[in-house]
This record gives structure tokens, C-alpha cells and sequence, in this order.
């Protein structure tokens, strides 16, 4: 089942031509990273993925954007939304596990688990209106997995992230065995999580495993180191796959 259709999407502003019929699809519990460089519409398309609740050319579940929010299958990550109701970081997280009526005895596991694996203790008692960028991003990745929806998009956060990044990677692909996920970025290293990358300038689909530099180039980006080393070492027969951690990379060639 398809998670997301985009269908001969074509965006203007003005006398601007920003999507000439982009088309593409994303199957229900893959993770797809979207990326091109600047101006090519990265960020049009995440507002019409959030604000555009008429556009016919988008299907989310094959139902309207507008059906898919109002029954909760879809999550949003971005500094462009406050969807937050409380105005503490924790009483949020509270209120959300409430409002979904899980079991009390449960409430703390589930928030303990979430909180000890992204590290965010320390943010529970300040005031959200007073968190930085990260720590934000940080709130509404864990409020996302506690919310569990269908579909979680990303706009161009991860980047934001320092020491936790990779707990959070984990995190999210512990999140896609039960949840679609698209991540719009400007980062190409980001470009070696999960299945698919679909290069927005070039209308290209192209599977993780099987990334080249071409890729990259050829789309006016430059490859990630990580992508360019796993190809030489391929090109020896050492490894046989793309890594995005250097750290499994160096220990799968230990072994």
C-alpha cells in the first residue's frame, strides 16, 4: 500500500516555476529521504505536505491531506510548527499520552523509555517558549513517538542535532517498523538512512543500497564522505553495502 502519492505536482510562485509535474511514491513503512540543492522546492514541499489540506495531487494513505491529519495518521518535525498545548515540555508529553487514554500504569514506561532515549531529561520542567531550536526539535520527535503516527515528516531538522543525533536516528528507525517516514534535509549524509532517496531537482528515485557519487554529482551536490568511502571499499570487495555510521562500518571490517 502506498503511504504517499505525489501525482504530476506542479507549484508556481508567481511568474517562478517551482515543481513542473513532480510525481513519486512512498510504500507504507519505508523511510525516504528527500534532498536537492537550494531553491529546488524542499521547503514548498513540506508546506504543501502541511498547510495545503486541498491539493488534489498529494493522497496520504490514498485519502486527502486534510482526512489523514484530521484522523491522526500524520505527524509533522519542524521549526515551522507549534502544535504544543501546555507550557511545559513535560506536562506536554504527559498531556499526550492522556489525551490518547493509555493505561496510568503505563504512562511512566512509555515516558521513561522515550525520555532516557533521546536524553531530554533535562528540558522537562522548562518552559517551551524558552527551549532552543534543538531542544524543540528534540520535544517534537519524542511527542511524535509517543504519538505513533502513520506518517512522520521531517523538515530539514536532524541537521540541528549535535551528540544526540545518532540516538535519535535510532530512535526514528525504531519508529519506522511501524511507521512511514519522509525526510526532507539538506544534508546528504542523511541521505544513507533508511530505503530510498528521491533527488527533488532531478525527479530521481534511488534505492539506499545502491547510491553512487553519481547520484550526487549529478543532481549539483557533493556525495557524503560515508557514501564515497563504502564505494571504494565495495570496489574491493570488503564490503558489500553503503554504510551511515562509521562506527559499524569499522566494525564489520574487523570482524
Amino acid at each position: 500500500m502506498e503511504a504517499v502519492s505525489v501525482k504530476n505536482l506542479c507549484f508556481k510562485y508567481g511568474d517562478n516555476t517551482i515543481f513542473d509535474c513532480v510525481s513519486f511514491t512512498v510504500e507504507k513503512g519505508s523511510f525516504l529521504t528527500i534532498v536537492g540543492r537550494g531553491g529546488c522546492g524542499k521547503s514548498t514541499l513540506f508546506k504543501i505536505f502541511a498547510f495545503e489540506d486541498k491539493c488534489d495531487n498529494v493522497r496520504f494513505f490514498n485519502k486527502s491531506i486534510k482526512y489523514a491529519k484530521e484522523k491522526g495518521y500524520v505527524g509533522y518535525v519542524s521549526l515551522s510548527l507549534n502544535y504544543f498545548k501546555e507550557k511545559v515540555a513535560g506536562d506536554e508529553l504527559l498531556g499526550l499520552l492522556k489525551s490518547k487514554e493509555v493505561n496510568s500504569d503505563k504512562i511512566k514506561l512509555r515516558l521513561e523509555r522515550v525520555i532516557k532515549k533521546l536524553s531530554i531529561d533535562y528540558m522537562l520542567y522548562i518552559p517551551i517558549d524558552e527551549l532552543s531550536d534543538k531542544d524543540r526539535i528534540l520535544l517534537m520527535i519524542a511527542y511524535q513517538i509517543l504519538n505513533k503516527p502513520r506518517l512522520l515528516i521531517l523538515d530539514n531538522v536532524l541537521c540541528y542535532l549535535d551528540r544526540e543525533y545518532m540516538d535519535v536516528i535510532m530512535e526514528l528507525m525504531r519508529l519506522n517498523k511501524r511507521c512511514t517516514i519522509i525526510n526532507i534535509t539538506n544534508n546528504t549524509s542523511e541521505c544513507l538512512f533508511g530505503d530510498k532517496v528521491y533527488f527533488l531537482n532531478k525527479k530521481e528515485m534511488a534505492n539506499v543500497s545502491s547510491l553512487t557519487d553519481e547520484n550526487f554529482t549529478g543532481s549539483g551536490l557533493r556525495a557524503p564522505f560515508e557514501l564515497l568511502l563504502s564505494s571504494r571499499l565495495k570496489s574491493y570487495d570488503l564490503i558489500d553495502k553503503n554504510y551511515s555510521q562509521m562506527e559499524m562500518l569499522v566494525d564489520d571490517l574487523w570482524k
